[in-house]
């Protein structure tokens, strides 16, 4: 359950980068959090191929890991990003 709570503030802190760079954030945070779940599922399947797993719970922490790695380089992306031109109401660019 906090996981969800999160993923749900890091999506937040996410979209508030691209909304400053002048990006639509709908697609961005829909990549973000398909990535952190595939994530998750990759290490978890690498934890149990790679160590005998005999309690569940340990599981948990190395999903969470995985969806650490899926936010940094979500967040590596997401500000290496350009600033868009804000076209002008008059059609102009203007460059600030």
């Amino acid at each position: 359950m906090l996981e969800i709570f999160l993923v749900i503030w890091l999506s937040k802190k996410l979209g508030e980068i691209l909304e400053e760079k002048g990006y639509k954030k709908g697609w961005y945070i829909a990549m973000f959090v398909g990535s952190w779940i595939f994530c998750e599922f990759v290490m978890i399947l690498i934890f149990i191929m790679l160590f005998s797993v005999e309690n569940n719970l340990a599981l948990i922490p190395v999903g969470i890991c995985g969806g650490a790695i899926a936010y940094g380089c979500m967040y590596l992306f997401v500000n290496s990003l350009p600033e868009k031109e804000v076209e002008d109401i008059r059609g102009e660019f203007k460059l600030d």
